[in-house]
């Protein structure tokens, strides 16, 4: 894949999950500190399939985006698509337009607290499960396909 193609696909993964995480658009700078990121940490580095179908999915739509984040927090915290989202996060927590919105309290009290994280791990547990339904039988047949080929290429 050339450079330009690269940084098309991560500007294109930071307007999607931007949008996902923040419901803002990015702007410039967000954009050039987390393309220099992605390269800096290897996380454009070319990720196991799963990995990469899961960011390509979460970025493809944003009805995509929550069901892929739920199955990634539970079933794999330490890949891409998590490390890109806390990436996107905190340069998101230091840029001006962004800023603002996360560090916004909610009103209400401790009541509409609850009643907030009641709903946020509702929609959590809504999206999950058609996402273990797609997501968990994917991963296991790519594994599969992985020691397979691993085990082929280990007896040539």
């Amino acid at each position: 894949m050339t450079a330009e193609k690269t940084a098309a696909r991560i500007d294109g993964e930071c307007r999607a999950l931007g949008r996902y995480l923040f419901q803002q658009d990015v702007n410039e700078y967000m954009r050039d500190k987390y393309r220099s990121a992605n390269a800096l940490l290897g996380l454009d580095a070319t990720p196991g399939r799963f990995d990469a179908l899961l960011v390509a999915m979460a970025v493809r739509h944003p009805l995509l985006a929550k069901p892929c984040d739920a199955y990634a927090r539970f079933f794999v915290p330490h890949g891409a698509l998590r490390k890109k989202m806390v990436l996107l996060l905190a340069i998101a927590e230091v840029s001006p337009p962004t800023f603002c919105f996360l560090d916004a309290a909610d009103d209400g009290g401790q009541f509409m607290l609850f009643v907030r994280i009641m709903g946020k791990g509702m929609g959590m547990v809504f999206c999950l499960l058609p996402a273990l339904l797609v997501l968990l039988p994917l991963q296991l047949l790519l594994k599969m396909i992985g020691s397979r080929r691993g085990k082929g290429e280990s007896h040539a």
